[in-house]
């Protein structure tokens, strides 16, 4: 349905919405204490089935590429500097 793929959430049923409520109280508690957080295998596909998995993969790539600019800035500014004093 439209609203399964568009919200991920309204995919899920009854049983997974109430696990899903109780993963989110663990999850809060666990930051607060800044303790870990271990996933089982169910807790794991629930959590991808809303879309956390896309997001992370998501971000980190986004990381990937703002380091990669980063690494690269002072060679291109390097360059830049090359080029000026050759003109």
């Amino acid at each position: 349905t439209l609203a399964a793929t568009t919200f991920p959430i309204f995919a899920i049923g009854r049983t997974e919405m109430a696990d899903l409520v109780a993963l989110a109280r663990h999850w809060m508690n666990q930051t607060d204490k800044r303790k870990g957080l271990q996933l089982n295998s169910d807790q794991l596909a629930l959590l991808n089935s809303i879309g956390c998995g896309d997001l992370l993969a998501s971000e980190a790539a986004a990381s990937m590429v703002r380091q990669e600019i980063i690494n690269a800035a002072p060679r291109i500014v390097a360059a830049a500097m090359r080029g000026q004093k050759e003109h």
